[in-house]
């Protein structure tokens, strides 16, 4: 697979798990002071830090190869792809 399918690759890989662990609702609520009336999924913000999934401490947006541990960015080609995803 070239460097470039890697990269889309390791980005869809990134979006999906980030998608998955991110909760879209709250608790089922069934009590009529909440104001819902009944069984309705309230919608809750959820306060993230950046996430970091390879755990070499660049977070994800500025991490030049999120899924592979290179805490140095070492991109030696200066093509934005981390020597670690080539």
């Amino acid at each position: 697979m070239g460097s470039l399918m890697k990269q889309i690759f390791s980005n869809l890989l990134i979006s999906v798990l980030i998608l998955l662990s991110t909760p879209c609702f709250g608790e089922m609520k069934n009590s009529p002071e909440d104001g819902t009336g009944g069984d309705e999924p309230k919608m809750i913000r959820v306060e993230r830090p950046d996430d970091d999934i390879d755990l070499d401490d660049v977070i994800d947006a500025e991490d030049n190869c999120p899924t592979v541990p290179n805490p140095d960015q070492r991109d030696s080609n200066h093509n934005d792809i981390g020597d670690e995803c080539e």
